[in-house]
């Protein structure tokens, strides 16, 4: 092991804000003898990757592989289909997506069995998309001039909702309709599951549409940095409002701290995908420069500091 190789990839790492690089340094103290390295590259692993690449990783290592079998949790379960309409799905907009991703997710959405109704936030009614809204008959918009961002948003959506299940989805992300049925099996056959989130790829709608499921319905526990805010799956009466101050960021941690404290798992389907054309809203209302991630990072931090 070389500790001037590991300082070379750790500034890499500082520098670029990619992860890889750490995962380079675990990689390293992985095959170390000491088990305090491979501790380390435990933690490293956990920190720098999500689930679904975590449970891929091939490691050769015993302690460390057992470790991380042990925290991701995995279970299989048979795809039943369900036909009643136990889904709400929730969309807050600006309407800064791409346009095709609108056209795709709403004909999804409206021909799936499971999903009950469509409420979309318009949060920008000015900048709508002229599309024949009328064609899809369980899409309602609600628009009447606020402002709500997001986290609000949802709340909102929320207190409209009558089903079962919801649906938390961003408007630059689609979600096949194998993805909810088989969120929905393990919310109805799991009862220590409180949420599901999916694994995330950015392709071409066409050929998303195009990919397919595996048979077999597999799920871990969501671990890493990278929780998968833009697309939740919840049990609706156990949905506790993000707290008011936190306008953009930081309620997908709110949702995910309150479904564990509530002794329950927050899991991430593996056996499917959603593809997620990433952050494009953020991007063209250059919110990160506007200062609210750090401003509600404090919200947050102070949040769960009132809890202790």
């Amino acid at each position: 092991m070389s500790q001037e190789i590991i300082n070379h990839l750790s500034e890499l790492g500082r520098l670029t804000n990619n992860p890889k690089y750490y995962v380079d340094i675990a990689d390293m103290l992985a095959v170390s003898p000491y088990s305090r390295y491979k501790d380390e590259a435990f933690n490293i692993y956990t920190q720098c990757m999500n689930s679904y690449d975590l449970f891929h990783k091939v490691i050769t290592d015993s302690y460390i592989k057992n470790q991380i079998d042990h925290l991701l949790n995995h279970h299989s379960l048979q795809r039943k289909y369900i036909f009643n309409q136990a889904m709400t799905v929730i969309i807050p907009t600006m309407w800064k997506a791409d346009e095709r991703y609108f056209r795709f997710i709403m004909s999804n959405l409206d021909d799936t069995n499971l999903v009950s109704k469509v409420i979309i936030i318009d949060n920008n009614p000015e900048g709508r998309f002229k599309l024949a809204w009328e064609t899809y008959s369980k899409v309602e918009i609600i628009s009447d001039g606020v402002d709500r961002k997001v986290n609000p948003a949802w709340n909102y959506g929320i207190s409209l909702t009558n089903t079962k299940y919801y649906l938390l989805l961003n408007d630059d992300c689609l979600i096949a309709s194998n993805n909810i049925l088989d969120a929905v099996n393990i919310l109805e056959n799991d009862p220590n599951v409180g949420l599901v989130n999916f694994h995330t790829k950015d392709i071409d709608p066409w050929m998303y549409y195009n990919s397919y499921s595996k048979p077999t319905i597999e799920y871990v526990n969501n671990v890493g940095n990278y929780l998968g805010g833009w697309c939740m799956c919840g049990i609706t009466s156990e949905y506790k409002p993000i707290d008011e101050r936190l306008l953009i960021f930081y309620g997908d941690n709110y949702i995910h701290h309150n479904v564990k404290k509530s002794g329950k798992r927050v899991v991430q389907l593996i056996s499917g995908f959603v593809s997620h054309a990433l952050s494009k809203t953020v991007c063209a209302e250059n919110i990160y420069a506007k200062g609210y991630l750090g401003s509600e990072g404090i919200i947050y931090q102070e949040i769960l500091n009132n809890e202790i």
